[in-house]
């Protein structure tokens, strides 16, 4: 607890160098802990640029830790890094011998993937599928290789058995139903996500996916119905206020934006719809209010750097430009609609936080 006070303490009031050495010094007194061996790792990484020191760090933490979950992960992050994937697949099978846990079996799989072995991911898969059959994940992954091979017929035998045992995942239902919708089965699709919604009420993503998937059959008439049906199911879903500004006529957006800002003022989708709304109108200062505002209340939505991005790019100067990357760099968001349309894709697997930002910014709609 002491040796985290001091490391809080540089943080916020030291540099680079001050932190590095005092993160140095509570893992020499205290190398039977993982998180300072993850949190040196890390900023020799990140604040040094060292990678190949960070690997040394969490190599050496395996000598006394090998059944820590974390340091497998960290270090495979980091062997991917520098594209050495073989010593990363080693540790894995090291990984699944010595703490033998469902993220380690899946990054096993993932990284089979990522380097173009499909084949292989799913025999990972399938044995992991029979150690963890509640580990929901694993399913979504094996149903995404099936889809992908074209085999629509095992696709949805995943997703049946996936259903019946991790039930309470709405990811499983909503995947589900993109799958039947991107072969038009709509009405399949629309009873999917209404069995989705008996299964686990009051919940916003799949009310969300079923509005998105009337919109998407040009049906926004039912959409907007659906959207205040769902906002009577779940009253404080940001997620939910936002779509539904949106779907609003434009003279009843303000008035709507209101009653979101009221039933949910700290929540950042509404932040980011109420933007917006000043953004089409031109102002600019009101707009940046909101979109940092967004941002500062979920700092890892990408959406919300995505958004704040653009604006800064489009009606900005170089130093907000630079102040909005480098925060979000420094924050790594990980969640988001559109953020996670690109950085979910395996060939984006790769890319930098900056990277993946140009993309989103690229996608998010005004």
């Amino acid at each position: 607890m002491a040796w985290m006070k001091a490391v809080n303490l540089e943080k916020e009031h030291g540099n680079r160098t001050t932190l590095g050495n005092i993160l140095k010094q509570a893992l020499e007194a205290c190398n039977d802990t993982e998180l300072y061996f993850l949190m040196y790792a890390k900023h020799l990484w990140k604040q040094e640029k060292n990678i190949d020191e960070a690997i040394n760090v969490l190599k050496k933490s395996l000598d006394d830790l090998d059944d820590e979950e974390e340091l497998y992960l960290a270090l495979v992050k980091l062997y991917k890094e520098k594209r050495q994937y073989n010593d990363a697949r080693q540790l894995l099978i090291k990984g699944r011998q010595k703490c033998d846990s469902n993220r380690i079996w899946m990054q096993s799989a993932q990284i089979e993937r990522e380097v173009g072995e499909p084949e292989q991911a799913q025999k990972i898969l399938e044995t992991a599928i029979e150690k963890y059959p509640t580990f929901y994940k694993l399913y979504l992954i094996s149903a995404t290789l099936k889809q992908e091979a074209g085999d629509l017929e095992t696709t949805r035998k995943v997703y049946e058995e996936a259903v019946k045992t991790c039930r309470a995942h709405p990811q499983l239902w909503i995947c589900y139903a993109r799958m039947e919708q991107s072969q038009e089965n709509y009405t399949k699709a629309r009873a999917l996500l209404q069995k989705g919604r008996i299964k686990i009420p009051r919940n916003d993503l799949l009310w969300l996916e079923t509005i998105w998937l009337e919109i998407r059959a040009d049906n926004v008439k039912v959409a907007t119905h659906l959207c205040s049906k769902a906002l009577q199911q779940c009253p404080n879903s940001g997620r939910l206020w936002s779509l539904a500004i949106e779907l609003e006529p434009v003279q009843g957006r303000k008035a709507k934006s209101l009653q979101g800002i009221k039933a949910c003022e700290q929540d950042a989708h509404v932040c980011i719809a109420v933007a917006k709304l000043f953004w089409r109108e031109k102002k600019y200062d009101k707009t940046r209010r909101w979109l940092k505002r967004a941002s500062a209340l979920n700092k890892d939505l990408g959406d919300a750097w995505a958004y704040l991005y653009k604006f800064e790019l489009e009606n900005g100067d170089e130093e907000a430009q630079k102040e909005v990357l480098d925060e979000c760099v420094k924050e790594e968001p990980r969640h988001g609609e559109y953020w996670c349309s690109i950085s979910k894709q395996v060939s984006h697997w790769r890319l930098s936080t900056e990277e993946i930002l140009a993309k989103t910014v690229e996608i998010v709609p005004l």
